[in-house]
């Protein structure tokens, strides 16, 4: 499964082309696996006090298909509220 990124840059300067010149970048990036899952719900969660029955290795799984985007708001919008009423 891949993202797609669009970055729209503007350049100015001595090596601008009639003092600007935009470009387009595409860049295709692949979903993190369930290990990088692990990794950023570590770094998510890295300064919360977890319960030690909390299974990251778990909830990685469980959420295939995941960007590090949509982890960081499955965080705030739902895992928040259940871990931290």
């Amino acid at each position: 499964m891949h993202c797609m990124f669009v970055v729209y840059t503007s350049l100015n300067g001595a090596v601008a082309i009639n003092n600007s010149c935009t470009t387009f970048l595409r860049l295709m990036v692949n979903l993190p696996d369930a290990p990088n899952r692990r990794k950023i719900l570590g770094v998510i969660l890295a300064k919360e006090d977890l319960a030690a029955d909390v299974d990251l290795d778990a909830l990685a799984n469980l959420t295939d298909g995941y960007s590090g985007s949509d982890l960081k708001v499955f965080y705030l919008d739902y895992l928040f509220p259940v871990l931290f009423p």
